[in-house]
């Protein structure tokens, strides 16, 4: 009795040395064959570069490891790409090139061997294509497994896996990612031991927004701007008075491509007007192009006396370039009595007698200011009617010499009036035609 109670009691203990070992044997199976930790895909860094070419969309593949640390063995990256940006099929017409990048474009030091290779890219539907890679030693080689780097583990610098060159067709938007409906997703990355990630794989951050514009053409290259310009070298220019006409001479000593003369002129100080022009004085056009001494000459007649005119003789070439040569100022003097007499004496203002008298058609109004104030000044005939509203307003001090023309008006008597701090004046003017 006693030995069949010992044996009984040694088959109880024995029994439970197999449980416990039947019940080690699957943790330890477990452990082989589900690596902790999950692998996280992402999808970055998307840009679209424009060229002569084509346009293309980069970016690229990375992975973080959240709950654990590992190495990866192989792998499979899907991306779903819009269609109406890419076309369909893109790896098929060639449209995709994908190269290693980050872990595993690592090398083994000893043999110089890729630690990774690509196994395929192909198209697995015609808006989806797959990436396969897959370690060189995987777990045949344990030795070798110190090459390779681990998974980062910061979700803010993952490890950069691949780059992935898309050809867009056509300008839009869309979205690049990892397609959810694809089977197993859990089981598309092993670690060195071809062992899968407990946790599996995460794509939620595997995708990356597409925006391609179309390409601008660029304006087309304008043809450089020469600055070509006529030549004239000037020998003398003068002018001479006799009486109320001014003539005007001169001499060039050479002329390359030049088309005329203008002669401009101001008065008294007055700003500078063309009064005469090669375009309709043939007397004004050019020799050319000359390198013999050509002689031209102008005449200015009708000028009135008392008034200072300043002339410019500008140079025209054939390319539209005008440039100012020289410049003769003429001071014609009053007639005797002419301008002498004064009408209006002020502390701040005194106004000569106008000229000439009798005038046809146009005469002189002159005045000096000592300090700026208003004045009145205008021409009546003699039923009291204004003719002519000469200077009205506040000027500033100064000589001025007021130039009123009356071609419109008839022959007769007209009447001067000038009003100025209160002091007035009146001079009898005859238009005689």
């Amino acid at each position: 009795m006693l030995r069949e109670k010992h044996t009984s009691a040694a088959r109880v203990k024995s029994g439970t040395k197999r449980v416990w070992l039947v019940l080690a044997l699957i943790v330890i199976s477990a452990f082989a064959f589900a690596e902790s930790g999950t692998l996280n895909l992402v999808y970055s860094n998307g840009v679209t570069t424009y060229t002569e070419e084509k346009t293309v969309y980069d970016f690229d593949v990375q992975v973080w490891m959240s709950g654990g640390s590992d190495v990866i063995g192989d792998g499979m990256a899907y991306v779903a790409y819009p269609t109406e940006v890419f076309g369909s099929s893109t790896v098929l017409n060639g449209k995709v090139s994908v190269e290693k990048t980050g872990i595993l474009a690592g090398v083994d030091p000893l043999m110089g061997i890729d630690l990774y290779s690509l196994v395929n890219v192909t198209d697995t539907r015609g808006d989806v294509f797959a990436v396969t890679f897959t370690s060189a030693f995987n777990g045949n080689l344990p030795s070798f497994k110190s090459y390779y780097t681990a998974v980062s583990t910061d979700p803010e610098n993952p490890s950069d896996l691949l780059h992935v060159t898309m050809e867009a067709a056509v300008a839009g938007q869309g979205t690049l990612s990892f397609p959810a409906y694809i089977p197993g997703i859990d089981m598309l990355y092993y670690d060195y031991e071809s062992e899968l990630f407990s946790g599996g794989l995460l794509i939620s951050e595997a995708f990356e927004p597409v925006e391609v514009i179309a390409n601008e053409p660029e304006p087309p290259a304008e043809d450089p701007v020469v600055n070509e310009e006529g030549y004239i070298e000037l020998a003398s220019f003068q002018a001479s008075l006799k009486k109320t006409t001014v003539t005007l001479t001169w001499e060039t000593l050479a002329e390359t491509d030049m088309a005329g003369f203008i002669i401009k002129c101001s008065v008294n100080g007055g700003l500078p007007v063309e009064i005469a022009g090669y375009e309709s004085d043939l007397s004004l056009q050019a020799a050319g192009t000359s390198s013999e001494a050509v002689s031209y000459d102008y005449v200015d007649s009708g000028l009135l006396s008392g008034n200072t005119y300043a002339y410019q003789l500008l140079s025209v070439d054939v390319y539209g370039n005008a440039i100012v040569l020289h410049e003769e100022t003429v001071q014609i003097a009053s007639k005797p009595g002419g301008g002498k007499k004064k009408v209006i004496v002020t502390e701040s203002f005194s106004q000569d007698a106008s000229y000439p008298n009798p005038f046809n058609p146009s005469f002189v109004v002159p005045f000096e200011l000592i300090s700026a104030q208003t004045i009145d000044i205008k021409l009546y005939d003699m039923s009291g009617k204004v003719v002519n509203d000469i200077a009205g307003g506040r000027y500033q001090a100064g000589s001025y010499n007021i130039q009123v023309n009356c071609d419109h008006l008839g022959s007769g008597i007209y009447l001067l009036k000038t009003r100025v701090n209160g002091e007035s004046s009146t001079q009898k003017m005859l238009l005689v035609k």
